[in-house]
């Protein structure tokens, strides 16, 4: 492969979005008619309430891990906001499966956020400049995609699906800006915030800066970080809360935030992400 076909890539990934964010918006309202009276209960539920999960876990482990390698204040920083992804956690899965905090589910799912991320943080071992700039990473990544598109809700103020008849709206596409709406729920549509907290589980094609041994394993990897967002974005549009182009937009949001930070904090992995293409 020549080097001005490497250089194209970036350019026909972005075609590639473009074109797909086109057709979802001509058939926007279509989709989502057609997998709200498809889509099975249990799928709405893990697109509610589990499909979350995991991204902050990758950001608490990774906190985790980083803990386990520094000293003094830093360690306890870090300890501190492991702790916090954990709780997050169980807060989020309370919030979206109406359980009480307080109910067994809650609590049990608390207990195993807590014991995974400890007994994962162990390993690796070593860490290296690359490994804790991965982790850094993992952390950013949940933090910034959470930051922007709860701002991009704001602005947009796009009623969902579900609440059209409730809020008396009708259905607006994308591209009408119809905001800024701060506090209500029901008009922040896009873009979905599950998906974008999902696709943080892109981070999980980093692992070989962590674990060496995984290098040859990244197409794997990167099939099922997109295997658990399609299935995310599936039951958030057959759940009513986004349209095809919600779910699309918010992966679009982390998938920029992930390139961008792996850009300025992994400045050599596109070059091996190349050559290993060659």
């Amino acid at each position: 492969m020549n080097g001005s076909s490497k250089s194209r890539h970036p350019w026909v990934y972005g075609v590639l979005y473009g074109t797909v964010f086109l057709i979802l918006t001509v058939y926007d309202l279509d989709i989502e008619k057609a997998l709200t009276v498809t889509i099975p209960d249990w799928w709405k539920f893990f697109g509610s309430s589990i499909s979350i999960l995991p991204g902050i876990l990758i950001a608490g482990w990774c906190a985790g891990v980083l803990a386990r390698h520094e000293a003094g204040w830093k360690r306890i920083l870090y300890g501190i906001l492991s702790l916090f992804f954990c709780v997050y956690t169980a807060m989020q899965f309370s919030k979206y499966s109406r359980l009480p905090f307080s109910s067994p589910a809650v609590l049990i799912l608390l207990a195993a956020a807590l014991a995974l991320v400890f007994l994962l943080s162990r390993k690796p071992a070593e860490l290296t400049p690359e490994g804790r700039r991965a982790l850094w990473i993992g952390i950013l990544l949940l933090c910034l995609q959470a930051l922007t598109i709860d701002l991009m809700k704001a602005l947009w103020g796009r009623p969902r699906y579900a609440f059209l008849s409730e809020t008396g709206k009708t259905f607006i596409p994308w591209y009408r800006i119809s905001g800024p709406v701060w506090s209500d729920d029901r008009l922040r549509s896009f873009p979905s915030g599950h998906t974008g907290a999902a696709s943080v589980l892109l981070w999980i094609t980093l692992l070989p800066c962590l674990f060496p041994s995984l290098g040859k394993k990244r197409a794997l990897l990167t099939a099922a970080a997109l295997a658990w967002i399609v299935m995310t974005m599936i039951g958030r549009i057959g759940i009513g809360a986004h349209y095809a182009t919600d779910v699309w937009g918010g992966f679009g949001v982390s998938l920029a935030l992930f390139e961008l930070l792996k850009h300025q904090l992994l400045p050599g992995k596109k070059a091996d992400d190349n050559q290993a293409e060659v």
